[in-house]
């Protein structure tokens, strides 16, 4: 992978950047690959002189920073930090590290740290129940003792005081327990995404893509915001009807998929995002 500095960065922190410590070891894919698209990681595989600014990978220095917390835990007794894990699953081997393990009010947590936005801590990230679930696979399946609880730890880098409400942390820092499968379940799991990963034909999936759905929006003249949106057109008509056309009218806000065209790093190669364009 080459490191770009379009907007003319110090280069101090090129190097910085450059100078990645991450390593996968002796394996065939890493866990965060595993629940990834086997699109991208492939495309990866095969551009690995690809370009990827310095700009884009701000936030990923931010959260190994944040591990970096970890060496500030002194030793304490039931305390295991960011420990590299291997197993065989058939004839691949995976390879995964857990940020902490800790053990509290005689429960064994293995806990993650994460560097994100408010977003999903309010409404879930399925990828964090992934993760965590097959770290604790391959910990037990390597002999060590049965985790009772999954957690994630997140610095929230966005996170405004004047938003705290209901629904809205109160502070930037919080922990958040995800649901702990069945050991049966994850190895299915496990061995859907192998098969996926290796097959002849990868692919990414609408919600790897991060897929928004077509809407339609009710506009009011005068309201920058839309009055109400509608997944469904016939929805949106009737509404309109409803609220008379002489002030209103309905904003078709054509889907999108916002990783391919905002964020992936190997859209150039993917057949996959070819034929999206072509169709838009």
């Amino acid at each position: 992978m080459k490191i770009t500095n379009k907007y003319d960065l110090p280069q101090i922190l090129v190097a910085a950047l450059e100078n990645d410590p991450y390593t996968r070891g002796d394996a065939d894919i890493s866990v965060t690959q595993l629940i990834d698209g086997s699109q991208v990681r492939t495309l990866r595989v095969e551009n690995p002189d690809r370009e990827v600014d310095v700009s884009d990978m701000i936030w990923a220095f931010f959260g190994q920073a944040v591990h970096s917390m970890l060496e500030r835990i002194p030793e304490i007794e039931g305390v295991i930090k960011e420990e590299r894990l291997f197993l065989e699953v058939g004839d691949k081997t995976i390879s995964g590290q857990f940020d902490v393990i800790y053990e509290e009010d005689g429960k064994r947590t293995l806990a993650d740290y994460k560097v994100t936005s408010v977003w999903p801590v309010i409404y879930g990230k399925s990828d964090w129940e992934y993760q965590l679930n097959v770290l604790r696979y391959l910990w037990e399946k390597q002999g060590g003792a049965p985790i009772d609880r999954l957690e994630i730890i997140a610095f929230l880098r966005d996170w405004q005081k004047s938003k705290v409400g209901e629904n809205y942390p109160e502070i930037p820092l919080c922990a958040i327990e995800i649901p702990l499968w069945d050991m049966k379940v994850t190895e299915r799991y496990i061995k859907m995404r192998l098969e996926r990963h290796f097959s002849d034909e990868p692919y990414c999936s609408d919600s790897e893509k991060w897929k928004k759905e077509d809407v339609w929006a009710l506009k009011k003249k005068g309201r920058k915001s839309a009055v109400k949106l509608f997944k469904d057109e016939k929805e949106a008509d009737d509404a309109l009807e409803k609220f008379g056309t002489s002030d209103n009218w309905i904003e078709h806000r054509k889907g999108r998929f916002t990783r391919c065209e905002d964020y992936c790093d190997v859209q150039q190669w993917c057949e996959q995002f070819s034929k999206f364009v072509e169709q838009r």
